[in-house]
């Protein structure tokens, strides 16, 4: 909030770079006004803020689910997603397909819709011709689309004995072009 004193008013805007040329948001008579205005305005952005950190957080059972990939990983490597050239393989990265907060047909996917990803092709700071993020193209011609990734991800894990998302989570994240 940026705020001025002009004639004995004072006068708020939302926006900083506001100044006494532009419509003002507020007008008040008295600095008590203004402060009392300014506190709640606050309160409610800093409320907005924290719900919007808490929406990209996993619940419990999403956690686990993340959880399980990684030991169904420990256990069984990666050959059966990437081929046989990842055999053994169980040094991944945890991978949200369409990020942590994404939704599709007003269902939240972003903690469910997650692949583990060898290492070297989703850390952000390694290049790798197949990276998941910096030649997403490429890795889909090599390894398929990532859908059909977590699709077999899911039936193994389930064969396995492992717990897999919810079914309208999983029926929305197969709707997905990814």
């Amino acid at each position: 909030m940026y705020c001025e004193i002009k004639n004995g008013e004072y006068w708020a805007w939302s926006n900083r770079k506001a100044s006494l040329d532009c419509m003002p948001q507020y007008k008040f008579k008295t600095s008590e006004q203004l402060n009392s205005k300014v506190l709640s305005i606050h309160k409610v952005e800093t409320a907005k803020i924290r719900e919007a950190e808490v929406a990209k957080q996993a619940n419990v059972k999403q956690r686990k689910w993340m959880d399980d990939i990684t030991d169904y990983v420990n256990e069984n490597g990666l050959g059966d997603l990437y081929g046989h050239e990842y055999e053994g393989r169980t040094d991944i990265q945890r991978h949200h397909v369409l990020g942590r907060t994404a939704k599709h047909n007003k269902i939240h996917i972003g903690h469910w819709f997650i692949i583990p990803v060898p290492y070297e092709l989703h850390e952000p700071n390694l290049k790798h011709q197949f990276h998941v993020g910096h030649s997403k193209k490429e890795f889909v011609k090599k390894f398929g689309n990532q859908r059909d990734i977590y699709e077999q991800l899911v039936t193994s894990m389930s064969n396995a004995g492992y717990d897999v998302p919810p079914m309208i989570n999983h029926h929305a994240i197969l709707e997905t072009n990814a």
